[in-house]
């Protein structure tokens, strides 16, 4: 059920974008996080636990709902790949290489998981709250 709603929202993002200014222009929104289990979902076992979040908001005599499915908590994942950017930096450090070297390593290992991280950012950035941190982190130029 998750993986229809998941690419529906990626062929809307007009309409979800319209629902979301809507959601943030009332005077009050209310969000509620439920956990849930996605089975065969790709890359990822049958007892993750996955989420999706509800946004509502807008005029209050006619309010606004929408829904929004994360395989992860966002901010874990992005945790996740500083931190391994970090390693590859104390790698150096611990190898005490020079800078030639060190540009050698950052493009062997730094480069693919910074492309990964960039396609993870886009993938993600229709489908995040705008107001939210990461939203406001994944916008910033």
């Amino acid at each position: 059920m998750a993986k229809w709603m998941v690419q529906t929202a990626r062929r809307c993002t007009g309409l979800i974008d319209l629902l979301r200014d809507e959601i943030s222009g009332g005077p009050l929104v209310n969000i509620d996080e439920t956990p849930l289990q996605v089975l065969n979902e790709p890359g990822r076992a049958n007892t993750s636990k996955s989420y999706m979040w509800v946004y509502r908001g807008g005029q209050p005599d006619h309010p606004a709902l929408l829904y929004q499915y994360h395989p992860t908590r966002s901010g874990r994942v992005v945790l996740d790949y500083i931190g391994k950017l970090y390693q590859i930096e104390k790698e150096a450090r611990r190898r005490e290489l020079d800078t030639v070297e060190i540009y050698q390593l950052r493009q062997e290992k730094s480069k693919p998981l910074l492309d990964k991280f960039e396609k993870w950012l886009r993938t993600h950035q229709p489908l995040t709250p705008p107001k939210g941190q990461l939203g406001m982190a994944i916008s910033y130029r």
